[in-house]
């Protein structure tokens, strides 16, 4: 018998592989990269992972904390002086806005051993290593729904489910850059720019969103990136920059009918886009500096006649297609008519992830070790990178909260690096 320490079956080590499958096998894993630390003279600096949607914070294994505050410097806005006018005292301060990563930890279990004869006809072990290809599917699936989620929500599931489900109960928050397809090449925002959104503005801004998608919606957006949102690119190798436009299949289906947009597409020398790791192996198109991609999960839809916009509401549409609302978003929405699609325009820095524990094995054992349990666990936590001053910060990252709620609010807040474009659903 092979019991060396660099089996396969050995249980660290397996531990290891199943954290590091799991995270690869989802869709944000190749856009997403560590935030390096330095210490001089006993300060911290923090460095974000160049060129990366996804900041992966991993500090909180050293300070043994469950939240962590990534700051953001604001850049100087004041105007200078001319000529030889004095420049003493016109020094302008520097300005922080903050955002608040948190973790929580999330398990999954499976059954090892049911009792003796069932070890006797499959050995404890043998299962383990059956069990470990079903535990990495799930909580791949997992991991790539929190990221999505939480570009809708603001937060992962098991950050702003309540206390008593075993969440952290956090605030959700509407997305500040939300626009709708109101009329052919017309981008309408949702209440005001700039500004965490409403349900009821959420709800309203849907409701108006009757146009489906084409070439004029993409010269709109580029616009709209360029003068408001500011949204920061990813780089392709060679510096070429590009934004993540990502569809579901249907509008993605209709994007490829559009003769602009094809004509385009042939006429584009692609070949260094297809060498990003992003896009190895997958359909892609590209025009006018998007990367268009299709996603069948991430990508929900909610319902136009929910234009009175709850929170409960808009959490069961965007939870649509799953019989118990408590499994998330693992399953496709239902495209039908009367559905707007939240399609997501992603840059650089979208999501801050925290990790306190990686993905690790469990176990318990009871009955004289006749039942036997094997378990996944993980301590992480996903926040959309919205920035706040330090008075609004204190009031929106609350928790505690006993239901799932969003902060009602309308909050200044500085989001460079994502926004939710409301299209009507192509398969109206």
């Amino acid at each position: 018998m092979d019991a060396t320490r660099t089996h396969p079956l050995n249980v660290e080590i397996l531990n290891a592989q199943i954290a590091k499958e799991a995270w690869y096998n989802t869709f944000w894993s190749k856009i997403s990269g560590n935030i390096s630390i330095t210490e001089t003279n006993g300060i911290k600096q923090r460095m974000t992972a160049p060129n990366s949607a996804i900041q992966i914070m991993t500090e909180f294994i050293d300070e043994g904390r469950d939240n962590m505050l990534m700051p953001m410097l604001l850049d100087l806005t004041e105007v200078g002086v001319y000529g030889d006018s004095p420049l003493l005292g016109t020094g302008e301060e520097m300005a922080l806005k903050y955002l608040r990563v948190y973790v929580n930890q999330y398990s999954k279990a499976v059954i090892k051993k049911t009792g003796n004869m069932a070890e006797q006809r499959l050995k404890m072990y043998d299962f383990m290593q059956r069990a470990k290809p079903a535990l990495v599917k799930h909580f791949a699936k997992w991991f790539n729904q929190e990221i999505f989620q939480s570009f809708y929500e603001g937060v992962s599931s098991h950050i702003s489910a309540p206390l008593a489900d075993g969440g952290l109960g956090m605030y959700c928050r509407w997305h500040p850059n939300q626009y709708g397809l109101t009329a052919a090449g017309t981008l309408t925002t949702a209440g005001t720019a700039g500004y965490i959104k409403t349900a009821a503005e959420v709800g309203t801004l849907a409701d108006g969103c009757d146009t489906v998608v084409e070439y004029k919606t993409f010269h709109a957006l580029r616009a709209l990136n360029d003068t408001t949102l500011l949204i920061e690119p990813l780089m392709i190798e060679g510096g070429d920059p590009f934004w993540l436009f990502i569809v579901d299949p249907f509008t993605y289906n209709l994007i490829l009918q559009d003769t602009n947009i094809a004509s385009a597409q042939n006429a584009v020398f692609t070949s260094k886009m297809r060498e990003h790791p992003l896009f190895t192996g997958r359909e892609f198109m590209y025009y006018n500096g998007f990367a268009i991609i299709k996603d069948p999960i991430g990508i929900r839809t909610i319902d136009t006649s929910d234009s009175s916009g709850t929170d409960a509401e808009l959490f069961t549409d965007l939870a649509a297609g799953n019989s118990d609302y408590a499994k998330g978003w693992l399953n496709p929405c239902t495209p039908a008519s009367g559905l707007a699609s939240g399609c997501l325009l992603v840059g650089a820095n979208a999501i801050g992830k925290g990790i306190a524990e990686d993905l690790h094995f469990t176990s318990e054992e009871i009955d004289h070790k006749r039942t036997i349990e094997i378990g996944g666990a993980v301590i992480n936590g996903c926040n959309r990178a919205d920035y706040f001053n330090a008075t609004d910060e204190a009031l929106v990252f609350v928790g505690g909260l006993s239901a799932k709620t969003s902060y009602a609010t309308a909050k200044a807040c500085k989001n460079q690096s994502s926004a939710i474009i409301w299209l009507a659903n192509a398969a109206a």
